[in-house]
């Protein structure tokens, strides 16, 4: 009888190598999934954060810019008196103590607008013209005009002018009625016009000064309907004068030339603060300054010189000045165009505050170089010297506010003395400052360009996640001129 053997037949070694390699795949894959979901997942967190970190950067520049300046500024303030008349453009005439001379070439081709008007109510405008070539007018903004023209000849003998009102020869030396026909002019004649009152309404009239008698040339028969008056000249010659131009009225404002003036700063860490804006580091930073929003502005009652260690002022109308404020006290200097000038600000630090009635007694003790406030500003020996008479400002001011990118690209807030991060990987922070075309407005540009984190972020790639800050601030307290607002 045979025997019977039965074989137990195993996997090959081909079948495990398989077997493993499909394992190790499978496993590959699975890994690969999870690898993908988690950097996935980061990735979206961390873009996600950037896109907090940004929107928040943004809102916080984009407040701290729309209010700087509160209650460091004003707009070009409406005059009263009598003022030089000052050309609105230097490129066709020049201007010196009520002199405008024309540079531009020969021929009519250039007028000259004055930078003020009358308001409203009465006024007047007077100038000695050329000797001959030239005109003289004044306008109204529903177009009316009353003017006169100089013609040409011997000045010593006469020389032909008319009247004009709306574009209309209304009189002159020659071919008019008799009612119509004034006398030529002289060298040396000057004329005024006047806003007046008739009987029914304000008119205006044309008066002439020769040999310092005045007579009445001209009634401007159109009533004045519209304000603000405004005066302008044209020179036929070049480096010919008016001399003599003047401006009388109540008030007198601004036509061209607006401007918010910004009061006199401290300075900030070793730097001169000029405005509420300042740009820093060649562009990649920036400071604002501002009032506090929650007190109004109030006025010294009595002088302040570098002595005195007290001031009174009134009570602010809203908020209320404590002991440990900052204060900085603005005298705005002179309003006369013919002699500006005379600006200073001093800060300090209320010490205590006694109040009767109305009125505060602040004792001070002044912000110099060696305490700064928030660590930062301080007042010039000079500024604390000047003499700032009854009715200065009085300005509560809130801390400084900087932004600046840091050495490990953190887009940086400093408010006073107190830094926080805002953002992370600043790729490149810009701020720039224009003013808009054929405007006054002073404009802030913010270019600010931000990088994920971890995952998402390679300093060398370009498809890195980015998050971008872009806008422009229009600062209402900086831009008073255009809007009138205080």
């Amino acid at each position: 009888m045979r025997a019977t053997h039965k074989h137990i037949w195993g996997f090959s070694l081909l079948e495990l190598l398989i077997s493993m390699a499909v394992t190790v795949v499978a496993v590959l894959a699975a890994v690969g999934l999870i690898t993908k979901f988690a950097r996935s997942a980061a990735s979206f967190t961390e873009v996600s954060i950037m896109e907090e970190s940004r929107g928040a950067a943004q809102s916080l520049l984009r407040t701290d810019l729309d209010n700087a300046g509160h209650n460091l500024t004003r707009p070009s303030p409406a005059l009263a008196g009598t003022i030089f008349a000052i050309p609105s453009s230097g490129d066709d005439y020049t201007w010196s103590n009520a002199t405008i001379t024309k540079k531009a070439s020969t021929g009519w081709d250039h007028d000259a607008a004055m930078t003020h008007a009358i308001a409203n109510g009465l006024g007047a405008f007077t100038f000695t013209p050329t000797a001959t070539g030239a005109t003289a007018y004044i306008t109204s903004p529903n177009g009316d005009t009353f003017a006169i023209i100089i013609g040409f000849g011997a000045p010593t003998v006469g020389v032909w002018m008319g009247v004009y009102v709306n574009g209309a020869e209304v009189a002159a030396t020659s071919g008019h009625a008799q009612n119509e026909t004034i006398s030529p002019h002289l060298l040396g004649d000057s004329y005024t016009f006047k806003i007046e009152n008739s009987p029914s309404n304000r008119i205006a009239k044309l008066y002439r000064q020769r040999n310092d008698i005045t007579t009445l040339l001209w009634t401007n028969g159109v009533p004045v309907t519209s304000y603000p008056i405004a005066f302008g000249l044209n020179i036929y010659a070049q480096d010919q004068s008016f001399t003599g131009v003047t401006i009388t009225g109540a008030p007198l404002v601004a036509l061209s030339g607006n401007s918010t003036e910004f009061a006199p700063l401290p300075s900030d860490l070793g730097t001169q603060l000029t405005a509420p804006i300042t740009i820093t580091n060649g562009g990649s930073g920036i400071t604002t300054l501002s009032g506090d929003r929650t007190t109004d502005t109030s006025i010294t009652l009595t002088d302040l010189d570098g002595s005195s260690s007290d001031v009174i002022v009134r009570a602010p109308q809203r908020g209320r000045f404590n002991t440990g404020d900052y204060l900085l006290i603005i005298d705005w200097g002179s309003l006369d165009p013919a002699a500006p000038g005379g600006t200073a600000s001093t800060l300090c630090l209320v010490t205590s505050v006694v109040s009767s009635g109305n009125q505060l007694t602040l004792s001070i003790e002044r912000v110099r170089q060696t305490n700064p406030a928030w660590a930062r500003l301080y007042s010039s020996d000079a500024d604390h010297a000047h003499k700032y008479p009854s009715g200065s400002t009085v300005t509560k001011l809130q801390p400084p506010v900087s932004y600046t990118t840091s050495t490990d690209s953190r887009f940086v807030r400093i408010e006073g003395d107190r830094p926080s991060t805002i953002a992370f990987n600043v790729r490149q922070a810009t701020f720039a400052r224009y003013v808009e075309f054929n405007s006054t407005a002073n404009i802030f540009r913010v270019d600010i360009t931000l990088a994920a984190e971890g995952a998402e972020t390679n300093n060398t790639a370009s498809t890195e996640s980015r998050g971008t800050i872009e806008f422009e601030s229009r600062p209402r307290a900086m831009n008073l001129a255009s809007n009138q607002l205080n």
